[in-house]
């Protein structure tokens, strides 16, 4: 299948990462009141407090799948300016036959998706160098 061609790490599962989240209690490990609260404290300050108080996981198959089959000329494109291309963190042929396979918009691919998200990141890293939430902050002390 094309879409293996794509590799994906994960470090949420470095032996470091699993032996931290063994080690705390299993009731600071969950909320009803808030969504993955011990992930929530781990990332404060390097992750958006926006993105921190969602209270839900993204249930969006349908509008991915439906995405996928309407952007396909835009996705292909990306393959051949990607940045995570240029980076060597991808091979070229791989993300072009991943993103032109007849496959893209009926078989589920974990790494595709977080290639893609990688990718948007990165542009928008290029773009905008200090995120919107840090500009204040960033500007401040340097004066």
């Amino acid at each position: 299948m094309i879409m293996r061609e794509l590799v994906t790490d994960s470090p949420f599962c470095d032996d470091k990462v699993i032996e931290a989240c063994l080690s705390v209690r299993a009731e600071a490990t969950a909320s009803p009141w808030a969504y993955k609260p011990l992930l929530v404290r781990a990332m404060r300050g390097l992750v958006p407090d926006e993105v921190l108080t969602r209270t839900t996981k993204d249930h969006s198959g349908h509008e991915w799948f439906s995405g996928l089959k309407l952007q396909r000329p835009a996705l292909a494109a990306l393959a051949e300016d990607s940045l995570l291309v240029r980076y060597g963190l991808v091979d070229a042929d791989s993300l072009r036959r991943a993103l032109l396979s007849p496959q893209l918009s009926t078989v589920p691919s974990q790494p595709l998706e977080q290639t893609l998200g990688h990718e948007m990141w990165l542009r928008d890293l290029e773009a905008h160098p200090t995120p919107a939430y840090l500009w204040k902050e960033h500007h401040a002390a340097a004066h």
